[in-house]
């Protein structure tokens, strides 16, 4: 009696040791800029600045902190490239924060923006922008002395990162309205990212990746996993796929063609068998194709695996147009 109650109670632990490791579990939010409380000089911007001190600066009791000197306008700036894990998580909340300030009646004030590129080091298009102003809270109305993360200073504001985000490029903007100084100040800066989830698109070659060997391969974290067709409105590469280079024998509503557009595919977790996702038939429009793909498919690893998705033609894959497109969530 107490062998199998022992046996019972392992095979529970078992299930629910891999309950744990076949969900994907957000990562710790982490502040990515460098140098944002300016205690370590220059270090992380691009640009040149001067740090508060003495007493004519008004007080801040995380001093020293950025200031734009005798200029009309002084920009700096820093980006951030994602690494391979926030490219492919299914989000990527942020929180944007920072102590932003002037000096008494005047207006000057300090700007701090986030920008959303689709290349690396704030290259392509931009995608999105959020910014916090010092001027937002309290303008021409700022007392002589300030505490870190408090009011009328401190700004917060949240929200999600572009999906097609590759690079973020931070910029801190003091700009002079009175006077000779520049009296945008600005300490604390941060920008905390927490990736969660997984998303991939997968683009299958229909005349080259014929076979597991010549697959479309992504290495896979253990997770529950959704594989879904798409178009190439929704990011991917293809509408569909046909093994031949004319369209021919569909009825009169394009559909059932002997030769014409489909989704058929094929997959492989790691050194399992292969698996065939049937086609709902065949169509002499990439769009009739593409209304009617086939079903999502599931799978769940328990290990980190690599999965090969392909298509196959022994014939001539030469003559072949298109391809498949494929969109894999993991959470």
């Amino acid at each position: 009696m107490q062998k199998k109650i022992l046996n019972t109670l392992l095979s529970l632990l078992a299930v629910f040791l891999l309950a744990g490791v076949i969900s994907i579990q957000p990562a710790a939010a982490e502040n990515i800029i460098v140098n944002g409380t300016f205690d370590n000089n220059t270090t992380g911007w691009t640009g040149s600045y001067t740090l508060s001190s003495g007493s004519a600066f008004p007080s801040l009791n995380s001093q020293p902190y950025f200031w734009g000197g005798k200029i009309a306008k002084n920009t700096i700036t820093q980006t951030y490239d994602l690494n391979l894990d926030e490219q492919n998580a299914l989000t990527v909340e942020y929180t944007m924060s920072a102590d932003l300030f002037g000096y008494r009646d005047q207006n000057d004030n300090a700007i701090f923006t986030a920008k959303f590129f689709d290349g690396k080091g704030g290259t392509g298009t931009l995608l999105d922008s959020a910014s916090l102003s010092g001027s937002t809270n309290d303008p021409g109305n700022w007392p002589n002395s300030f505490t870190a993360g408090n009011t009328p200073n401190f700004q917060q504001i949240s929200g999600s990162v572009p999906s097609a985000t590759q690079s973020i490029q931070f910029e801190l903007t003091a700009n002079r309205v009175t006077n000779n100084d520049n009296d945008g100040y600005a300490d604390n800066l941060s920008f905390e990212i927490s990736a969660s989830g997984f998303a991939k698109i997968v683009n299958i070659d229909s005349t080259k990746n014929l076979s597991p060997e010549e697959g479309m391969k992504v290495v896979l974290p253990a997770a529950s996993y959704t594989v879904s067709i798409i178009g190439i409105k929704d990011g991917g590469a293809y509408d569909a796929w046909s093994k031949n280079s004319r369209i021919e024998g569909c009825d009169e509503n394009g559909l059932k063609c002997k030769k014409g557009w489909e989704h058929k595919y094929f997959y492989q977790l790691g050194d399992a068998k292969k698996v065939k996702v049937k086609q709902t038939g065949r169509y002499e429009t990439q769009e009739q194709a593409l209304e009617n793909p086939p079903a999502d498919i599931t799978f769940t690893l328990t290990e980190e695996t690599e999965v090969s998705f392909f298509v196959k033609d022994p014939k001539n894959p030469a003559n072949n147009q298109g391809g498949v497109s494929l969109q894999i969530v993991g959470e």
